[in-house]
């Protein structure tokens, strides 16, 4: 019984530190990303940081979020796909794919470059925030709310 007590102490403690700093049992998202500003946000900082299992934590594991890519100039959709958690994971752990998608250094077309100046998205409508760079507007990233957190339901870039 005493043992029992001590590891329910150690729990509860545990549990107070994790909420304390903001880190779920879940390995979600922290609890702090409480709107989309503050999820996109610590996005940024994972990109720039170039950090896999962080940046992991902006997506649903339960649904997909899709990728949409326009052409430059004509702003015509050449690619739309919807993309899972398990496909994430599955690239990061292989570095090829989705991790060299996020990852890989900027040669003018990569997403990547989007974030090497550290500059702010331009926010528009609740949830979308647009690439600085992005004349089109067809850069962008979208939000939803998922499960009382904000993870990433689009992510669309023009290519050439």
């Amino acid at each position: 019984m005493r043992r029992q007590t001590i590891t329910a102490i150690i729990v509860l403690i545990f549990s107070g530190l994790m909420v304390f700093t903001g880190i779920s049992w879940s390995g979600d998202a922290p609890a702090g990303n409480k709107s989309p500003d503050q999820a996109m946000q610590a996005f940024t900082q994972a990109m720039l940081r170039k950090d896999p299992q962080r940046l992991l934590t902006f997506f649903s594991k339960d649904s997909s979020w899709k990728y949409q890519s326009y052409e430059i100039g004509s702003n015509k959709l050449i690619v739309s796909k919807q993309v899972s958690y398990a496909d994430l994971v599955n690239d990061f752990r292989k570095k090829t794919g989705w991790y060299g998608f996020f990852f890989d250094e900027p040669n003018g077309y990569t997403f990547r470059l989007n974030f090497t100046r550290g500059e702010r998205w331009r926010k528009e409508g609740p949830a979308l925030f647009i690439a600085p760079q992005s004349e089109s507007g067809r850069t962008f990233i979208q939000w939803k709310q998922e499960g009382g957190r904000w993870v990433i339901g689009v992510i669309s870039e023009t290519t050439p």
